[in-house]
């Protein structure tokens, strides 16, 4: 008499459907359609912010742009999570609703706080710094011309020294800056001591704000001393609160 009480036989543990050994990965079992669509992925989710470096457009536009490279990545998520989430429909839908609902939600911040940054614009530039050593024997200084458009309102002056390339700062670094009126009359002048600060694996100079207010609207002229030989360069921001129009520099 046959034995009924036999089990029936499981595939043993730790192989593939294959044949391949358990923990292993054969090459033939990579398809290029896999690179392929991860590529698209990338490209696609970049494509606005190389919109952005090509076209260079006004401050909402380029916010908006921003906010949709955002938003696309998680669109796309929620569309694989969809898609490969077919077998548990409902935890699937829950997922991908997360991947909707909180990238729009962080898209719209980024997007928002990208345009103020970019609205409130009045110059923002970077000027060459000093040589090593100087080579008139006295440090160089960098004229800025900008106009103000909204008088009593306080201003702010954003100044930090850069190092570009690979390089690392390894000395303390000194800017002057002033500001002065059409008819050349000194609103402030500041000079700041950059100390070299390490963040992690890198090291920076930091930044300083002065804050200021103009008497009166039009031009006026920013002067910026790199006091200190071998600085390679300067980053200069103004910013106005009332401004709705300004434009970063490309890059930002």
């Amino acid at each position: 008499m046959p034995n009924t009480n036999r089990r029936p036989q499981r595939r043993t543990r730790g192989r593939s459907a294959a044949g391949a050994p358990g923990g292993t990965f054969a090459t033939t079992q990579f398809d290029p359609r896999i690179g392929l669509a991860s590529l698209a992925i990338v490209a696609i989710s970049l494509a606005p912010l190389g919109l952005i470096a090509l076209l260079a457009p006004g401050s909402a536009t380029s916010s908006l742009i921003l906010a949709s490279a955002i938003y696309l990545p998680c669109l796309i998520f929620a569309a694989m999570t969809l898609h490969f989430g077919r077998a548990t429909p409902l935890k699937a839908r829950l997922v991908a609703g997360g991947f909707a609902f909180g990238g729009l939600a962080f898209a719209i911040w980024g997007g928002l706080t990208d345009y103020h940054m970019r609205a409130i614009t009045l110059l923002e530039i970077e000027v060459e710094g000093s040589t090593t050593p100087f080579v008139t024997g006295q440090p160089p200084v960098r004229e800025l011309s900008f106009t103000v458009e909204h008088p009593g309102v306080e201003h702010t002056l954003i100044v930090w020294p850069v190092m570009p390339g690979p390089r690392e700062p390894d000395f303390t670094a000194t800017v002057r800056v002033e500001v002065r009126d059409a008819e050349e009359v000194t609103l402030f002048a500041h000079e700041e001591q950059f100390a070299v600060r390490s963040s992690g694996d890198s090291r920076d100079w930091g930044s300083a704000s002065v804050r200021f207010t103009p008497a009166q609207a039009g031009r006026h002229t920013l002067l910026v001393t790199p006091t200190t030989p071998g600085i390679p360069r300067v980053h200069v921001r103004i910013e106005d609160p009332l401004k709705r129009d300004g434009v970063r520099p490309p890059g930002y």
